[in-house]
């Protein structure tokens, strides 16, 4: 087997491409060299560069060059960027590296005015890996989880996919992906800079158009929630 086909297959394991790769390793696997290799385009990579990737994936270096990894063998790292999620309660033991993690939720305002607003939602957890933020260099306490909803970002994330938030990160880096309380309704998208304070809304299914807001629709409209740096694999029927 070749370099090309492994890591081809590592990739579909975990619903990945070269571009959010790239997005959950915060470029430390970038696109065009993922792109070169599963495009056949790169006869000798370095071993230095191909470690990133065997570590990434959970697999020898080894296997990763001239192994077959799609036979039966661990080859996913338990507690990877993109991973299954699993719900649970208070009654629910917490292993030695799980933490809690609220989440963030629509809900209604009183009084029946049909306004809504996001909120951390204390009651409803998510499992999550300790090492899973450490690597992602996010602090438990600035750690929060949603539900994406919708298919406008379905080339990366799933409708229906958890979402793990750095609320921390109220700056935006251009062509990252936020989670935002959007006039109560709770969006997820890439968001860029404009000038005079405007922002860019995009989503990664080219069917969805970009947004612009304005420099007051933002301030006015728009409540940050945080980089997202983390997202769930979901099945669907």
């Amino acid at each position: 087997m070749s370099v090309q086909t492994n890591l081809k297959f590592l990739l579909s394991q975990k619903n990945l491409n070269a571009n959010s790769l790239s997005e959950i390793t915060n470029g430390e696997l970038p696109q065009p060299t993922t792109r070169r290799i599963i495009n056949g385009e790169s006869e000798n990579v370095r071993d230095k560069t191909l470690e990133k990737y065997a570590r990434f994936f959970g697999v020898e270096l080894a296997d990763l060059k001239y192994g077959d990894v799609s036979r039966p063998k661990p080859t996913i790292v338990p507690d990877a960027h993109l991973t299954t999620f699993e719900l649970w309660d208070d009654g629910t033991p917490m292993e030695s590296d799980d933490i809690e993690l609220p989440y963030f939720k629509e809900v209604c305002f009183s009084a029946g005015s049909g306004h809504s607003q996001v909120i951390e939602e204390q009651g409803r957890k998510l499992r999550f890996s300790k090492r899973t933020l450490k690597n992602a260099g996010v602090e438990p306490g600035d750690a929060a989880c949603a539900t994406n909803s919708g298919k406008s970002m379905e080339n990366t994330i799933l409708d229906g996919a958890a979402i793990g938030v750095d609320k921390s990160k109220q700056s935006i880096k251009d062509g990252k992906i936020y989670a935002f309380d959007h006039g109560g309704m709770l969006r997820v998208k890439r968001l860029y800079r404009q000038p005079f304070g405007a922002v860019k809304i995009v989503s990664d299914n080219p069917e969805y158009p970009e947004e612009l807001m304005t420099a007051d629709q933002w301030q006015n409209e728009v409540r940050l929630l945080g980089w997202v740096f983390w997202w769930s694999s979901v099945d669907k029927w």
